[in-house]
């Protein structure tokens, strides 16, 4: 695996973008990967093979690697609450690891999960977790919009799944997806999704305002 940046062009139409540039860094399987908000080429990595859970510095030419949390058991998902200054980490059972920015373990959640595919963190700096022991078929993308809805990836349903910021489902957001996996969405409320469909990787849909 290696690390790709995309960037929009200045005056380009809505969705056009360049690869700005690509880290020279493999990984035997990064499966999640975080950024911190206020410093957008410091990135974190968890690497599910090896083990370990990497600090990408990608101002660096071809990338800075620092092992930031060595031996932890087969990570998969990561979140980054930047008013707090933690970083959450979780992989196969157990419960969330949290660590500062120093890589120092300060505590974990009280609840156990059994596969976090996704995380992210809300405007309320609540952790929000996609576990797989749910109702969600292999959940694998999780955000939360501008307005707090929260949208789930599911790759075993094969679709997108939307929910209040109190945890109320709000139905299917997008339904017949192939693979769904990452799931991000912008500070305009637009969501974008990666899948396996061969004729289209990624796809963007705009969010209705909020009446």
């Amino acid at each position: 695996m290696r690390v790709r940046f995309w960037q929009r062009r200045r005056g380009a139409r809505r969705g056009s973008v360049r690869p700005a540039t690509t880290v020279a860094l493999a990984f035997a399987a990064g499966l999640g990967m975080a950024a911190v908000p206020a410093a957008a080429d410091i990135l974190y990595v968890t690497d599910f093979t090896a083990n370990n859970v990497y600090q990408v510095d990608a101002s660096v030419a071809g990338g800075s690697l620092v092992n930031f949390i060595p031996s932890f058991s087969s990570p998969i998902a990561i979140a980054i609450a930047a008013s707090a200054g933690h970083i959450v980490v979780d992989g196969i059972g157990g419960a969330p690891k949290i660590y500062n920015t120093s890589g120092t373990l300060v505590g974990q959640f009280s609840q156990a999960v059994s596969i976090a595919f996704g995380m992210t963190t809300d405007a309320g700096g609540n952790y929000l977790v996609a576990d797989s022991s749910g109702y969600l078929s292999t959940p694998q993308g999780l955000a939360v919009g501008p307005d707090g809805t929260a949208y789930v990836s599911s790759r075993g349903y094969g679709n997108v799944t939307k929910y209040s910021n109190a945890g109320v489902y709000e139905g299917v957001f997008v339904a017949n997806v192939t693979d769904a996996y990452g799931l991000v969405v912008n500070a305009t409320g637009t969501v974008f999704l990666a899948s396996s469909a061969a004729a289209t990787r990624s796809w963007h849909m705009t969010v209705p305002a909020p009446c």
